[in-house]
């Protein structure tokens, strides 16, 4: 197949190109695809995008008026995908749904360790050869609640984790795992897990259901002095309100590898550059803030996986028409 790669950054290169044996035809480009770059996509039959792309209407749109047959996301998520367009157009889309769950759920199990235990902040202290450690004061997670939202494959290998430290592990998801039951994971309702939780892992896929499940509202819930981790999508939580939790002290910290408004501006450097986004500034400026710029996949070995997944769908698609992680 002839097949466009929008996004590439430089450590795929040599994996993509090692995989593929020269099976399709790719073509490799650094731009994020956009209404102003999709043009790139003429002459092609399938499309790999990341998450920073824009696959909205107006792109689908464009892609199906240049004979684009198949669209691969090279993550598990595919929010930032227009799929009912895409459906309408005859365009199929595919994912990499379980390229490797531990490489998030150690990241959040990180996050939620160095948030609590003010990690990055007293490394900023010492380096300034402040010792002190009256401000650094955290507790211990093994005589604690923690609350997981979301046990698909991601939460149900954080809540493994999780049980290692001998905490009580409270779970809210429609669809209960009977790995996490077999845990010990005690399924509730939202509002119980809220009110209980002393820390709270989010692992929710971004749907129209879950947009905003972090809000004012459930934040009152909460908790007081609750610490939040967020490596799910960024628009699972409201940033706004997330800020106001801070700022009065209902939410003790927050942590997380995502941004409800990271396209554009995650996977690029902008170095000594002044970013137009306030709302990220502020949440940069925050003392009880800990951000990563979506980094909690990256590990070897789901970047091997996601190829090899990107590959079979290749591969299948094809043969049969069919790609082997096609979305409904």
């Amino acid at each position: 197949m002839h097949v466009v790669m929008f996004s590439t950054r430089s450590y795929e290169v040599e994996r993509y190109n090692r995989l593929n044996m020269n099976r399709h035809a790719l073509e490799i480009t650094r731009e994020r695809l956009t209404i102003d770059t999709v043009a790139l996509a003429k002459g092609y039959e399938a499309i790999i995008v990341f998450v920073s792309d824009d696959l909205s209407t107006p792109v689908i749109e464009k892609l199906g008026s240049m004979g684009i047959k198949l669209i691969v996301c090279r993550s598990a998520g595919y929010d930032h995908v227009d799929c009912a367009t895409a459906k309408k157009l005859g365009i199929v889309v595919a994912n990499c749904p379980r390229y490797s769950p531990s490489a998030v759920a150690e990241f959040a199990v990180g996050l939620l360790l160095a948030l609590n235990r003010k990690i990055v902040l007293a490394h900023e202290q010492i380096t300034r050869h402040d010792f002190t450690i009256d401000n650094l004061l955290g507790f211990e997670i093994s005589t604690s609640t923690v609350g997981i939202i979301g046990t698909g494959h991601i939460g149900a290998a954080f809540a493994k984790i999780m049980k290692g430290f001998g905490c009580t592990l409270l779970a809210y998801d429609p669809f209960e795992n009977p790995e996490c039951i077999t845990l010990g994971v005690k399924y509730c309702s939202l509002d119980t897990l809220l009110a209980n939780s002393d820390a709270i892992s989010l692992h929710t896929p971004l749907l129209e259901s879950t947009y905003h499940l972090i809000n004012d509202q459930t934040i009152s819930q909460m908790k007081p002095g609750v610490l939040l981790v967020n490596t799910a999508r960024g628009a699972v939580i409201h940033t706004y309100a997330v800020i106001a939790g801070i700022e009065n002290g209902q939410i003790g910290g927050f942590a997380a590898d995502v941004y409800e408004y990271e396209r554009g501006i995650f996977f690029e450097d902008y170095s000594n550059q002044k970013l137009n986004e306030p709302l990220l500034e502020k949440l940069l400026s925050m003392q009880r803030v800990l951000l990563t710029p979506h980094q909690a996949f990256f590990t070897k070995t789901a970047l091997e996986n996601i190829t090899k997944n990107v590959f079979e769908n290749l591969d299948a698609f094809e043969k049969t028409g069919t790609p082997t992680y096609v979305l409904p």
